[in-house]
């Protein structure tokens, strides 16, 4: 699975595995050339109760080239932090209200490699994480008061941020959510 991973990460459609100068610089100008729109984290899964998304080295750097624009100040090479430059994926985990019933609490996030035949998979855990409260959108523009979840960002390493592979949620309740990483979700990455 791995194998077919690397293959798909050389046809360059997706994320950049290492970001050498040369990509920095790029990730750099596109921060300071596109709009908000283009620098949005990209869409990992949604449903009415939970969404998730991620970012990547490049968009990272490239937030923070366009953060410094609005500031009027020029993001060099030299200033970018490390670690935005590492080659890790940020997956975020966020609980959505839809009033039907009460926000489900992120508790866990992990990546899972399926085994090869006959074996079992491999649930790798992040290299970090950390667990926050935030605010949940409320459906609508109601004036409901929005209401208060646990939400997730686990980190880990890009080169087994790859089709095939899943990432699994678990929430307060016990209950799992698996998504299947494939070559759609790609698309656009950088």
């Amino acid at each position: 699975m791995i194998a077919a991973g690397v293959l798909f990460l050389l046809a360059g459609a997706s994320p950049v595995l290492e970001m050498t100068p040369e990509h920095i610089r790029e990730a750099i100008e596109h921060g300071r050339s596109s709009g908000e729109k283009d620098l949005a984290q990209y869409p990992l899964h949604s449903e009415e109760s939970w969404h998730a998304n991620f970012d990547t080295p490049f968009l990272r750097i490239a937030q923070l080239s366009a953060a410094m624009r609005k500031a009027d100040k020029l993001l060099a090479e030299g200033d970018v932090p490390k670690d935005f430059a590492a080659g890790q994926v940020h997956v975020y985990v966020h609980a959505k209200d839809d009033r039907e019933r009460s926000t489900r609490n992120v508790s866990y996030v992990a990546l899972v490699e399926p085994g090869a035949e006959g074996h079992v998979e491999s649930v790798i855990p992040p290299v970090a994480s950390s667990r926050y409260v935030r605010r949940v959108p409320t459906p609508d523009a109601s004036g409901t008061p929005a209401r208060i979840a646990r939400s997730m960002k686990a980190v880990f390493p890009i080169r087994l941020f790859v089709p095939g592979n899943k990432i699994r949620v678990t929430f307060d309740d016990g209950a799992t959510e698996t998504v299947l990483l494939d070559a759609r979700l790609f698309a656009g990455v950088r």
